[in-house]
């Protein structure tokens, strides 16, 4: 019988040559052929998860097993084989499917009976146990962290940073170290900006401008914003809220930190701030409310963009974010948009999404109504079966702590780092788990929300027209519909522009190479999430592509989760019929008839 080995270490050589030498003793005594080339091991610390991917060596000994290359697989310990539960659980359950009977020295069993090639059941579930960990320790140290803050909060030390103008004592004496005194160089600067910012024509970047040029020290519209509306400069106390991790209890603590300014400066600098937001006259036309006004925001710095009007002439504006122009962010966004096509891509997707029942007849409303009832007790259905994976996933963590209690002497340390992996493995599972339910509830909301429109019906085609024909009332539907708009950069001229609406959030899928076919895709959030958003999943890594956590409703697959490009998207929204025709925007010259230079010049002739 050709034996292989699985052999793991995360630290030296010497590690890696004692499970060799281990290994090959038992093989020797068994009579098991060793091949080389069947020696699968390297160096690796940390856990195993399947769900990202499985180590080099445990591929390449699938893909052996695949090929039925070897008989039997010994191993040194079970840590060896993974230190995370679902991980191990997996591999052996992979590996009795195949029949491969596997050796653990430190066990000294095999799975699968040499003789009677019968699974040894009791020892998997045994090799569970092992492959998990214990729970109450994070829990018992994120309680002791908890509670050395608030008994520092309590005798006055600052637990968390400071605000400019201030620093902490520091030191080696634990009581004092984290003691707020006022920074006096800083605190030369703030008294600067409250009384530069007071000067007659003063502004938030010419405030920072001037202290940037006096102090030699760059200073940003939004640190000004932020020093100017302090409140703990005159107070001389700062305000910190901490939450018990076990009770989720709030408790509030008054930091002394000293004063700065005197209450009559900062209130003066606070009304000026107000006069200036509320101000209702422009300075200029570019200012002006438009339909789109302080709806678009940055992505990266979320600013709202600005309205800017072309230099060639032409009666056309465009979006984009001045923040870093302004200096008042390191902004990385050069996104520019289009006024005309984005007011009609948005307002072809409320018509379509948020107010598109006017052409439903009364049994034509009944009918879609029970279409959603349905689908609500099919998320209904959906969230109990999630649950009851959450509450397994929950007593996971449980036995794993049960096995960490009751570990036998000496191996301690190794059942606490396998409860540790297992409770992190478990902890991610549950999120994974919670965000699905959050994803489906917001479903059975959207679903509600649309049996409330279809119910009631405001919008009638006469009052469309009026609508589109006057851009004061479309700007209060855009502000009564659109909370706010992300646009992401995919490449040149193609964006995912994220729609936060009043009925969830939206991706709009829009290609500006495509000027002869002005027809642009969208999907709701509970269908897919951009991971370049800001609304990623946590979960999983950030990257231009969209995740699609309940793939079977929104294409033909028995896939729990897809992961689409842009182009597989666009594809899938327009087999869905989720498609936004904004060809109708104003001056738009693809519409025209084009004329050939040879059609011009039969016309002349």
């Amino acid at each position: 019988m050709i034996a292989a080995f699985l052999i793991r270490c995360s630290t030296n050589r010497q590690d890696y040559d004692r499970q060799l030498k281990d290994l090959t003793e038992i093989a020797t005594k068994k009579n098991f052929e060793v091949k080389k080339e069947f020696i699968f091991g390297e160096h690796i610390t940390g856990k195993d998860d399947t769900t990202k991917g499985d180590r080099q060596s445990i591929r390449k000994l699938f893909s052996a097993v695949d090929k039925k290359q070897f008989d039997v697989l010994l191993i040194n310990e079970v840590s060896r084989m993974s230190r995370d539960g679902v991980s191990g659980r997996i591999y052996v359950r992979k590996l009795n499917n195949a029949g491969i009977p596997t050796y653990f020295r430190d066990r000294n069993r095999w799975t699968i009976d040499l003789d009677t090639k019968e699974v040894d059941t009791a020892f998997e579930k045994e090799l569970g146990t092992y492959f998990d960990g214990a729970a109450e320790y994070l829990k018992s140290l994120k309680t002791q962290t908890a509670s050395g803050r608030r008994n520092k909060l309590m005798s006055g030390q600052m637990t968390q940073g400071v605000a400019f103008g201030y620093m902490k004592k520091g030191g080696y004496d634990k009581e004092t170290k984290n003691t707020v005194f006022i920074k006096e160089e800083e605190a030369d600067i703030v008294k600067f900006i409250y009384n530069k910012y007071l000067a007659d024509g003063a502004t938030l970047k010419s405030t920072a401008l001037a202290t940037s040029g006096t102090y030699n020290k760059k200073f940003s519209v939004g640190k000004i914003n932020h020093i100017l509306n302090y409140a703990g400069y005159y107070l001389g106390y700062t305000i910190v809220t901490t939450t018990d991790p076990d009770y989720k209890e709030q408790n509030t603590f008054k930091i002394s930190i000293g004063k700065i300014i005197d209450e009559e400066l900062y209130k003066a600098v606070q009304k000026k701030l107000k006069e200036n937001r509320s101000s209702a006259k422009l300075k200029n036309n570019a200012q002006k409310v438009r339909i789109l006004s302080k709806l678009i925001k940055c992505s990266f710095c979320g600013h709202s963009f600005t309205p800017a009007e072309r230099t060639d002439g032409r009666p056309v504006y465009t979006w984009k974010c001045m923040s870093r122009i302004n200096n008042s962010s390191d902004c990385d966004s050069h996104i520019n948009l289009n006024d005309q096509k984005m007011v009609a891509l948005i307002w072809e997707l409320i018509k379509k999404e948020l107010i598109s029942f006017n052409d439903y007849n009364e049994e034509e409303r009944k009918s879609k109504i029970e279409e959603q009832d349905n689908k609500i007790k099919d998320y209904q259905r959906d969230i109990i079966v999630l649950n009851t994976n959450k509450n397994v996933e929950q007593k996971k963590i449980e036995r794993a702590y049960g096995a960490y209690l009751s570990a036998p002497a000496g191996t301690e340390i190794i059942a606490l780092d396998l409860y540790n992996k297992t409770l992190k493995t478990c902890k991610g599972e549950i999120d994974y788990i919670d965000s699905r339910i959050d994803s489906l509830r917001d479903q059975i909301t959207f679903c509600e929300n649309r049996i409330d429109r279809f119910s009631r019906v405001n919008f009638s085609e006469e009052y469309i027209k009026e609508i589109e024909a006057d851009d004061e009332k479309k700007r209060e539907v855009f502000l009564q519909y659109i909370l706010a708009i992300y646009p992401y950069k995919v490449s040149y001229r193609i964006l995912v522009i994220e729609v936060v609406t009043v009925d969830g959030l939206f991706y709009i899928l829009f290609d500006g190479n495509q000027r002869k076919y002005q027809v642009a895709t969208y999907i709701r959030s509970e269908f897919a999430v951009w991971q370049n958003s800001n609304k990623k999943y946590g979960l999983y890594s950030a990257g231009d592509y969209f995740l699609v956590p309940n793939a079977s409703m929104v294409m033909d697959t028995d896939e729990l989760e897809e992961f689409l490009n842009f182009k597989q998207m666009n594809k899938v929204c327009m087999q869905n019929g989720w498609e936004l025709d904004y060809s109708n925007y104003p001056n738009n010259i693809y519409k025209k008839k084009f004329i050939s230079n040879i059609e011009r010049y039969n016309k002349k002739k």
